[in-house]
Protein backbone atom coordinates (compact mmCIF):
# COMPACT_ATOMS: atom_id res chain seq x y z
CA UNK A 1 0.00 0.00 0.00
CA UNK A 2 1.48 2.98 -1.27
CA UNK A 3 2.33 6.24 1.80
CA UNK A 4 -0.24 8.04 0.96
CA UNK A 5 -3.15 5.85 0.76
CA UNK A 6 -1.93 4.08 4.11
CA UNK A 7 -2.05 7.64 5.67
CA UNK A 8 -5.68 8.51 4.67
CA UNK A 9 -6.39 5.09 6.30
CA UNK A 10 -5.04 5.77 9.51
CA UNK A 11 -6.28 9.10 9.47
CA UNK A 12 -9.39 7.40 9.01
CA UNK A 13 -9.29 4.93 12.12
CA UNK A 14 -8.47 8.26 13.97
CA UNK A 15 -11.50 9.50 13.27
CA UNK A 16 -13.32 6.27 14.55
CA UNK A 17 -14.48 5.39 10.90
CA UNK A 18 -15.77 2.13 10.98
CA UNK A 19 -15.09 1.24 7.30
CA UNK A 20 -11.35 2.22 7.72
CA UNK A 21 -10.75 0.16 10.69
CA UNK A 22 -12.49 -2.32 9.04
CA UNK A 23 -10.03 -1.82 5.78
CA UNK A 24 -7.15 -2.18 7.99
CA UNK A 25 -8.09 -5.08 9.83
CA UNK A 26 -8.51 -6.82 6.20
CA UNK A 27 -4.78 -5.27 5.49
CA UNK A 28 -2.81 -6.07 8.61
CA UNK A 29 -5.25 -9.06 10.23
CA UNK A 30 -2.82 -11.79 8.81
CA UNK A 31 0.33 -9.77 9.80
CA UNK A 32 -1.10 -9.75 13.71
CA UNK A 33 -2.36 -13.31 13.55
CA UNK A 34 1.21 -14.97 12.66
CA UNK A 35 2.99 -12.84 15.44
CA UNK A 36 0.62 -14.10 17.91
CA UNK A 37 1.12 -17.97 16.27
CA UNK A 38 4.58 -17.89 17.79
CA UNK A 39 3.37 -17.58 20.87
CA UNK A 40 -0.26 -19.66 21.10
CA UNK A 41 -1.55 -22.60 19.04
CA UNK A 42 -4.93 -23.13 19.77
CA UNK A 43 -6.79 -20.99 16.78
CA UNK A 44 -9.36 -19.84 18.54
CA UNK A 45 -7.43 -17.85 20.92
CA UNK A 46 -5.18 -16.41 18.71
CA UNK A 47 -8.32 -15.04 16.85
CA UNK A 48 -9.62 -13.88 20.29
CA UNK A 49 -6.19 -12.24 21.23
CA UNK A 50 -6.04 -10.59 17.25
CA UNK A 51 -9.25 -8.87 18.09
CA UNK A 52 -8.47 -7.67 21.51
CA UNK A 53 -5.25 -6.17 20.01
CA UNK A 54 -6.58 -4.44 17.19
CA UNK A 55 -9.50 -2.89 19.63
CA UNK A 56 -6.17 -1.26 21.10
CA UNK A 57 -4.63 -0.36 17.84
CA UNK A 58 -8.36 1.60 17.29
CA UNK A 59 -8.42 2.66 20.57
CA UNK A 60 -4.23 4.35 20.77
CA UNK A 61 -3.97 5.13 16.83
CA UNK A 62 -3.67 8.62 18.20
CA UNK A 63 -0.48 7.17 19.63
CA UNK A 64 1.15 6.19 16.48
CA UNK A 65 3.12 9.71 15.02
CA UNK A 66 3.41 8.70 11.41
CA UNK A 67 7.24 9.12 11.62
CA UNK A 68 8.32 5.58 11.79
CA UNK A 69 7.06 2.64 10.04
CA UNK A 70 3.32 1.78 10.82
CA UNK A 71 4.02 -1.96 10.07
CA UNK A 72 6.64 -1.74 13.03
CA UNK A 73 4.15 0.18 15.39
CA UNK A 74 1.56 -2.70 14.93
CA UNK A 75 4.18 -5.38 15.21
CA UNK A 76 5.21 -3.59 18.39
CA UNK A 77 2.03 -3.29 19.73
CA UNK A 78 1.39 -6.79 18.89
CA UNK A 79 4.11 -8.51 20.88
CA UNK A 80 3.30 -6.47 23.69
CA UNK A 81 0.20 -7.20 23.89
CA UNK A 82 0.82 -10.93 23.71
CA UNK A 83 3.43 -11.06 26.25
CA UNK A 84 0.86 -9.07 28.53
CA UNK A 85 -1.88 -11.58 28.10
CA UNK A 86 0.56 -14.71 28.58
CA UNK A 87 1.75 -12.30 31.94
CA UNK A 88 -1.63 -12.28 32.97
CA UNK A 89 -2.16 -16.11 32.21
CA UNK A 90 0.06 -16.22 34.93
CA UNK A 91 1.77 -19.02 33.37
CA UNK A 92 4.91 -20.67 35.67
CA UNK A 93 7.93 -19.46 34.07
CA UNK A 94 9.76 -19.63 36.86
CA UNK A 95 12.10 -22.51 36.17
CA UNK A 96 15.42 -22.89 38.56
CA UNK A 97 18.22 -21.36 37.10
CA UNK A 98 21.22 -24.03 36.42
CA UNK A 99 24.58 -22.60 36.19
CA UNK A 100 26.22 -25.87 34.34
CA UNK A 101 25.04 -24.52 31.29
CA UNK A 102 25.85 -20.48 32.04
CA UNK A 103 28.27 -20.73 28.98
CA UNK A 104 25.85 -22.13 26.28
CA UNK A 105 23.26 -19.64 27.15
CA UNK A 106 26.32 -16.90 26.16
CA UNK A 107 25.86 -18.45 22.34
CA UNK A 108 23.25 -16.43 20.00
CA UNK A 109 22.36 -16.87 16.67
CA UNK A 110 19.89 -13.90 16.13
CA UNK A 111 17.48 -14.32 13.49
CA UNK A 112 15.70 -11.15 13.67
CA UNK A 113 17.04 -9.65 10.47
CA UNK A 114 16.81 -13.45 9.16
CA UNK A 115 14.22 -14.06 6.46
CA UNK A 116 13.39 -17.39 8.63
CA UNK A 117 10.07 -18.07 6.76
CA UNK A 118 11.49 -18.86 3.46
CA UNK A 119 14.01 -21.02 5.26
CA UNK A 120 12.44 -25.11 5.73
CA UNK A 121 15.02 -25.69 8.45
CA UNK A 122 14.32 -22.86 10.42
CA UNK A 123 10.36 -23.00 9.82
CA UNK A 124 10.90 -26.63 11.37
CA UNK A 125 12.15 -25.07 14.52
CA UNK A 126 10.11 -22.58 14.92
CA UNK A 127 7.31 -25.34 14.40
CA UNK A 128 8.60 -26.95 17.06
CA UNK A 129 8.78 -24.51 19.06
CA UNK A 130 5.05 -23.84 19.42
CA UNK A 131 5.23 -27.92 20.91
CA UNK A 132 6.95 -26.75 23.74
CA UNK A 133 5.73 -25.27 27.00
CA UNK A 134 4.54 -21.61 27.35
CA UNK A 135 7.52 -21.12 29.27
CA UNK A 136 9.93 -22.21 27.15
CA UNK A 137 8.59 -21.53 23.94
CA UNK A 138 8.19 -17.68 24.30
CA UNK A 139 11.07 -17.51 25.99
CA UNK A 140 12.70 -19.29 22.86
CA UNK A 141 10.71 -16.63 20.61
CA UNK A 142 11.50 -13.91 21.88
CA UNK A 143 15.13 -14.39 22.19
CA UNK A 144 15.61 -15.52 18.25
CA UNK A 145 12.67 -14.17 17.01
CA UNK A 146 12.73 -10.83 18.61
CA UNK A 147 16.21 -10.26 19.33
CA UNK A 148 15.58 -9.20 22.75
CA UNK A 149 18.22 -9.87 25.28
CA UNK A 150 17.96 -12.15 28.95
CA UNK A 151 17.56 -8.66 30.41
CA UNK A 152 14.71 -7.63 28.68
CA UNK A 153 12.92 -10.67 28.60
CA UNK A 154 13.17 -11.03 32.67
CA UNK A 155 11.85 -7.37 32.63
CA UNK A 156 9.16 -8.10 30.45
CA UNK A 157 8.06 -11.30 31.81
CA UNK A 158 9.00 -10.52 35.85
CA UNK A 159 11.66 -13.36 36.13
CA UNK A 160 15.00 -13.71 36.68
CA UNK A 161 17.84 -13.36 34.06
CA UNK A 162 18.62 -17.10 35.21
CA UNK A 163 15.31 -18.19 34.77
CA UNK A 164 14.96 -16.98 31.15
CA UNK A 165 18.52 -18.47 30.33
CA UNK A 166 17.43 -21.53 31.55
CA UNK A 167 14.09 -21.94 29.81
CA UNK A 168 15.63 -20.83 26.91
CA UNK A 169 18.52 -23.64 27.43
CA UNK A 170 15.80 -26.91 28.01
CA UNK A 171 13.68 -25.62 25.27
CA UNK A 172 16.86 -25.46 22.80
CA UNK A 173 17.79 -29.15 24.15
CA UNK A 174 14.29 -30.33 23.57
CA UNK A 175 14.59 -28.65 20.01
CA UNK A 176 17.48 -30.46 19.32
CA UNK A 177 15.82 -33.83 20.32
CA UNK A 178 13.25 -33.81 17.98
CA UNK A 179 15.34 -32.42 15.05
Amino acid sequence: MEKESLDNLIKGVKQKSERHQNELYKLYGDLVYNIIKYYYRDTHTIKDIRQEIFLKVYNNIHKYDSVGSFEGWLRRLSKNFVIDVIRKDKVNLYVEYDTEYEKDYTQHLNLTDYDYERDERVEEVIKLSKELTKSYGLVFNMYFLDGMSHKEISQKLNISEGTSKSNLHKAKKKIKQKI
